[in-house]
């Protein structure tokens, strides 16, 4: 399978962010179009610059694209190709490195609603502190969500979503959005415990993301990420609450 893998950045952190990706990531094979990254000089949010990855893939004929965050290191020799192995079963939509069996309190939509309600539960990864969220798992197990440090997606169901709701989501939330449009259109989503580390905040944190949220989206932050809760809330009534197993009629 030809994987594309993009780690989305702002445009002036690309070469900082290749330079991070030589020497955190274990040994793997680039080629010459393996890392489109800060692709939009002008666009601050990230789920901007997946979509236009998404573009650059359909462009090189690439069946699966990786997103994977730009603090992250990758210990495991191999990782891609364990990854891509999961989509050897053709009902895979995507893999990532860290996943939950539940999306969604057991009684949304029955009760007021509270941005709480839309939490992940049962969350298992093979990250060095596995552990402290929640339990460890090296193998590969079927989950409901993923966390969105690293997505390996099926081209095929970027395509049926029409691309990624950029109008709807900016920052927090896609990786729920993407497996909730996973299980509206019926394909699995895979979490494999790839050896990692996540830092957490590459990207809210460096170039000024909290007072350029308000120069670009005329919102804060925490707005930001109320709105994908609502997003989440309202568009996902057919799948939400989720969990491995259960597909709701």
């Amino acid at each position: 399978m030809k994987c594309l893998i993009a780690v989305p950045c702002d445009y002036e952190r690309r070469l900082e962010v290749r330079d991070w990706v030589e020497k955190k990531w274990a040994k793997w094979e680039m080629d010459g179009h393996c890392l489109p990254f800060g692709l939009d000089h002008g666009r601050t949010d990230p789920v901007w610059n997946m979509q236009l990855a998404y573009g650059f893939s359909k462009d090189k004929g690439h069946e699966a694209i990786a997103y994977l965050h730009s603090d992250v290191e990758i210990y495991e020799e191999g990782w891609l190709e364990r990854c891509l192995g999961e989509f050897a079963d053709p009902k895979v939509g995507v893999v990532g490195f860290g996943g939950a069996t539940r999306l969604g309190h057991t009684d949304l939509y029955k009760i007021p609603y509270q941005l709480q309600q839309l939490a992940r539960f049962d969350y298992h990864s093979n990250t060095v502190d596995a552990d402290f969220h929640g339990a460890r798992c090296d193998g590969a197990m079927d989950v409901a969500t993923l966390d969105g440090f690293c997505l390996i997606v099926r081209r095929e169901l970027l395509d049926q979503m029409g691309g990624w709701p950029t109008d709807k989501i900016q920052f927090h939330n896609y990786d729920n959005a993407l497996c909730c449009y996973a299980r509206r259109f019926g394909w699995k989503v895979r979490m494999v415990g790839v050896s990692c580390k996540h830092l957490g905040g590459g990207h809210s944190v460096k170039a000024r993301w909290q007072e350029r949220c308000v120069e670009d989206f005329g919102m804060t932050d925490s707005e930001i990420h109320e709105r994908s809760h609502l997003f989440l809330y309202n568009e996902f009534r057919d799948v939400l609450p989720m969990e491995v197993g259960e597909v709701k009629p």
